[in-house]
């Protein structure tokens, strides 16, 4: 699980870091102060769970694998269903294109996000150290 949670964690990253550069470099120019608030939000909360993940490989040392899976494919999801359709509502505005109704993906995948970390409270709700 740990190389999975990794790979994933570095894909996200970077493609975050590419999607930052190119809305600076492309985009930027073309959208309203609004699309680029929200093209950074978006961003920001790719970024954020992606070092996230880096964390749930710590936690996949202390607990069984199965409650780090949970947390792993909430976010993973949650991730894809928020920053994807703000994404899209961005490059809806600047294309002058529509690509439906993606709000309600965007609640799932925030849905999915706050899921995934009342897991890792839960975590620690129930975690009991060792004597060593």
């Amino acid at each position: 699980m740990t190389k999975k949670i990794l790979l994933a964690a570095g894909i996200i990253g970077a493609l975050g870091i590419l999607l930052d550069g190119l809305g600076v470099i492309y985009l930027f120019e073309r959208m309203s102060q609004e699309n680029v608030l929200l093209y950074k939000h978006a961003i920001m909360y790719q970024m954020v769970h992606a070092l996230a993940l880096i964390g749930v490989v710590y936690l996949n040392r202390y607990f069984k694998p199965k409650y780090t899976k949970v947390i792993f494919y909430m976010f993973v999801f949650g991730i894809i269903l928020t920053s994807g359709p703000m994404y899209l509502l961005t490059l809806e505005r600047v294309f002058d294109t529509r690509f439906g109704y993606v709000s309600p993906f965007i609640v799932a995948g925030g849905l999915l996000l706050i899921i995934g970390w009342v897991a890792i409270a839960s975590l620690g709700i129930n975690y009991h150290t060792k004597k060593r």
